[in-house]
């Protein structure tokens, strides 16, 4: 073999390719999946935070329409236990008995009406609640007013004036039906709306779950008549409205 043999092979250069390390990914490439993976993380503790927080909210909504019927319910009840059958028995048992001390004594009653009035207005449910409240503001205030106006007609109503006896027993019955009006306020424009806040948000009504109470202020609708009025008082113009009527 020549010289020039030799020096005519070209010479071998050894090449090596670059390969990151078996099993586990370029640098720029963990960045990213350290990136993605801290996201997934928020994303997961912000919806657990959101339905946490939702959770809440249903649940105070909840608590907080239930607290709103009892204590409407409450203040019904003792409009008519506190007000309404102390009052018709003040006036079943009118006769014989003082006007002065009569009158006063309903008086006393209207402040307790007035009363009522003022915890209905101070009640503060859920949005869903307040056109019951006002309604029911609405009611209680036609007794408060009804109240007051039976009281102011009481004692010319069973004066030895028959004329006038006779005109303030009519306005006494005229004013029972603010009364009966409350009555039907309450069963048509309270109750149902109560119930139906109560349904749509859930809550069992009636049987074993929440109790939408109901209200009877007014006894009998005779009241309403003049005649009946001046008979329950023992006025002198009981005869001239029996008559009439």
């Amino acid at each position: 073999m020549s010289f020039h043999d030799d020096a005519d092979e070209p010479p071998t250069a050894t090449t090596r390719s670059r390969r990151p390390p078996s099993g586990r990914p370029p640098a720029d490439q963990q960045v990213l999946v350290r990136r993605l993976a801290a996201a997934a993380i928020v994303v997961v503790v912000l919806i657990l935070l959101v339905v946490g927080v939702k959770g809440c909210l249903d649940s105070q909504k909840t608590d907080d329409l239930k607290a709103f019927n009892q204590n409407l319910s409450q203040i019904q009840a003792d409009s008519d236990a506190q007000v309404g059958k102390p009052l018709f028995k003040l006036l079943s048992g009118a006769s014989g008995r003082s006007p002065t001390d009569l009158q006063n004594q309903v008086n006393q009653l209207r402040v307790l009406a007035d009363e009522q009035v003022d915890r209905a207005k101070r009640l503060d449910g859920p949005d869903e609640t307040k056109t019951a409240q006002r309604n029911a503001v609405l009611g209680l205030e036609l007794r408060a007013d009804g109240v007051e106006r039976v009281a102011r007609n009481l004692q010319p109503a069973v004066s030895k004036d028959a004329a006038g006896a006779q005109e303030a027993v009519q306005k006494i019955a005229g004013w029972m039906r603010a009364f009966d009006a409350s009555d039907v306020v309450w069963a048509v424009k309270v109750a149902p709306l109560v119930a139906q806040a109560l349904s749509a948000d859930g809550i069992a009504v009636g049987g074993t779950g929440e109790q939408v109470a109901g209200t009877k202020f007014l006894p009998d609708v005779q009241w309403l008549t003049p005649s009946f009025v001046a008979g329950q008082l023992g006025s002198p113009a009981e005869a001239v409205l029996a008559r009439s009527g």
